[in-house]
């Protein structure tokens, strides 16, 4: 009885972990992308950074999202969508919030696009 009861508790924990590290993967997992970031700089400017695994015809970022840090959350500020597309194997851009960072701790949420498949970032943290 404790031996199927062992055997049980191993399997139902086993499929737990399979079923959690397989939902991780799926979303960092990108057949185009091999890299992707962003970084808030002390200037209040944004850079953007991808990497495709091959060349392709176009590689931009959709999106760009300012947030706020509020207490333990994050609060939307403001998005801009940046005109730079390239093509090739890599992407750089570069995104000025100056006009929307007052004091405070702020990061960016970024949203790349190549060849239909979409990764997201964001930057670390950083107080100004």
């Amino acid at each position: 009885m404790k031996l199927r009861v062992f055997i049980i508790l191993i399997l139902v924990f086993s499929l737990i972990n399979y079923y959690s590290f397989a939902g991780q993967s799926q979303v960092d997992a990108s057949d185009v992308f091999s890299s992707g970031s962003a970084s808030l700089y002390a200037t209040k400017t944004a850079g953007l950074f991808a990497t495709t695994q091959y060349s392709v015809s176009s590689i931009k970022a959709d999106y760009c999202i300012l947030y706020k840090q509020v207490g333990s959350s994050w609060v939307y500020v403001y998005t801009i969508n940046p005109s730079d597309e390239c093509s090739g194997c890599q992407f750089e851009a570069y995104v000025d919030f100056s006009a929307y960072i007052s004091t405070g701790t702020y990061r960016v949420k970024v949203c790349f696009r190549a060849n239909g498949h979409t990764i997201i970032r964001f930057s670390n943290p950083r107080t100004f």
